[in-house]
This record gives C-alpha cells, sequence and structure tokens, in this order.
C-alpha cells in the first residue's frame, strides 16, 4: 500500500515497482485505474506526474509544479545512487546525497534543495534486504507539514 499526499490532495494506492537505475511505480488508485509514476533526474515520467503538474497549475497553491518536478528528480536522484551502492559502482563524489542519520531501525535522509525547500528521505523498519517503509517528503523550511509526500509500505522484495 502506498499514499500520495499534497497540501490540497490525498490518494492511497497499491503498487508494484522496480529500481534498476530509476525507481519505476505502477500504481493502481481505487475507482480511478493504473497510473505511472517513473523517478528519473532529468526526465520524470508517468500519468501520475503529467496529471499532478497539470492539477498544480491549475490549483495555484502552495506547492509549484516547478517543486514537484524538483522533488521527484531529487528523488530519483537518491534511487539512483541506492542502486549503485548496490552494484559497488559508487565513487565519493558520486554517492553524496544530503545528510544522514540513523537510530532506531529508521534511516532519514535529508537534502536542502534550496533557501527555502528540503527533500527528506525516511527508511523505516529494517529487514536483512529492505526497509517495509519508505516516505519521501518535500516541505518548506521550518515548516512540519509536507507539500508533497509519498509513503510506500513494501510487503516484500525480490532481488
Amino acid at each position: 500500500m502506498g499514499r500520495i499526499k499534497t497540501t490540497e490532495d490525498s490518494n492511497q494506492f497499491s503498487f508494484s515497482s522496480i529500481l534498476t537505475d530509476n525507481l519505476s511505480l505502477a500504481i493502481d488508485i481505487p475507482f480511478k485505474g493504473e497510473e505511472t509514476l517513473i523517478f528519473h533526474p532529468e526526465k520524470p515520467k508517468g500519468s501520475i506526474y503529467r496529471k499532478t503538474k497539470a492539477s498544480l497549475r491549475l490549483e495555484q497553491g502552495e506547492l509549484r509544479p516547478k517543486e514537484f518536478s524538483q522533488f521527484v528528480k531529487e528523488a530519483a536522484l537518491f534511487f539512483e545512487l541506492l542502486s549503485r551502492v548496490k552494484t559497488s559502482s559508487c565513487s565519493q563524489e558520486k554517492c553524496q546525497f544530503g545528510t544522514v542519520s540513523e537510530g532506531n531501525g529508521r534511516l532519514i535522509v535529508k537534502k536542502e534543495l534550496n533557501s527555502k525547500v528540503n527533500l527528506q528521505l525516511s527508511f523505516v523498519d529494517s529487514r536483512p534486504d529492505f526497509f517495509k517503509r519508505i516516505s519521501m517528503g518535500l516541505s518548506r523550511r521550518g515548516v512540519e507539514e509536507s507539500l508533497v509526500k509519498i509513503d510506500l509500505k513494501i510487503k516484500d522484495c525480490a532481488q
């Protein structure tokens, strides 16, 4: 199960994912059908990506389309880094991404995207080969509530 939440909307979904160089999600939202979200560091893709950007342009709420794009691109960079670490093709300069803290079965990665916005990735409930919960959020500095947040609960992980 997963959830994507913006300041204006929230949807729960079931999903399948694959992590190669990019994280790709096939998302099934009840009563709305199957959607996709492909985290790519230069050109994110997928129906959810396009629809969310279009919706944000119309709503003109607190989250701007450009910030949503930056959120997806930066999360993609992180998952690309994970892929490099997994394949041992990581050098110091290629694999740095924000600040990392850990404790109580939780790993938190934070990255300042600019003077106003932060990205936070949280990995919770560690298993031998994967984490059971992953959260990706974008928030304004000094504000608790996320502008956009994607939560993923992982049942199993095929290698």
